[in-house]
């Protein structure tokens, strides 16, 4: 696994998400410009990004953020509690097209 681009806000991922050619994506939802929610929709509804998977992850563990995440496309949501060994079985889940919650 191998960490290809970091981005400081929603655009940004967007963009990096393009250029990079990223399997999965790890979005926060609270980001300037571009918050996490649109971000993965402009991913999720890119045909050039088909195939890139969104892992949502956020301390807004709220069941209305992740509703809303899903629906705009993200495949999975995580709390930032998650342990880091937990975070990488999570974008391997993602990556293999498999849901998580």
């Amino acid at each position: 696994m191998e960490v290809v681009a970091e981005a400081a806000n929603g655009r940004e991922a967007v963009r990096l998400a393009r250029s990079e050619r990223a399997d999965v994506v790890v979005m926060d939802i609270r980001m300037p410009e571009v918050d996490g929610i649109e971000a993965t929709r402009l991913i999720d509804q890119d045909e050039d990004l088909a195939g890139v998977k969104v892992l949502v992850l956020t301390t807004f563990e709220v069941d209305e953020f992740v509703v809303e995440a899903l629906r705009a496309g993200a495949s999975g949501f995580l709390g930032k509690g998650v342990e880091p060994a937990q975070l990488l079985d999570a974008i391997r889940l993602v990556e293999a097209d498999e849901a998580l919650l």
